[in-house]
């Protein structure tokens, strides 16, 4: 299948690239031209655009998710093996159960000062 994205590579479409090759489409053709030419080039040959105007994954959807994002939740929701999106739910977690936050609390304030 056919990837087409804008070239000037950047965080996202890095990342993304990387996602379709790894994850998603292991023989994919990734095609990096002008913003202008992606959906041209999504419709005439059949390829799914991403990070671009125009593309089927843009840089920010409806619901503010980045293509990368959207990937994940759409083609990869329960893959077990992946850990993208059991990853991002644990965030909030392991915030609260930092080591860092958990010794300042046992510590105290004169535990600091020593």
């Amino acid at each position: 299948m056919k990837w087409v994205t804008r070239k000037r590579i950047h965080v996202n479409r890095t990342a993304t690239a990387w996602l379709v090759r790894r994850l998603l489409d292991r023989s994919a053709e990734i095609l990096f031209v002008e913003p202008f030419e992606v959906a041209v080039i999504q419709e005439r040959e059949t390829a799914t655009g991403f990070d671009a105007p125009g593309a089927r994954y843009l840089d920010r959807d409806e619901r503010g998710r980045c293509s990368f994002k959207a990937l994940v939740e759409e083609r990869r929701p329960a893959d077990p093996h992946s850990g993208f999106s059991r990853r991002s739910s644990m965030v909030p977690t392991l915030l609260k159960k930092s080591p860092s936050r958990r010794n300042r609390r046992a510590c105290g304030p004169s535990a600091r000062a020593s």
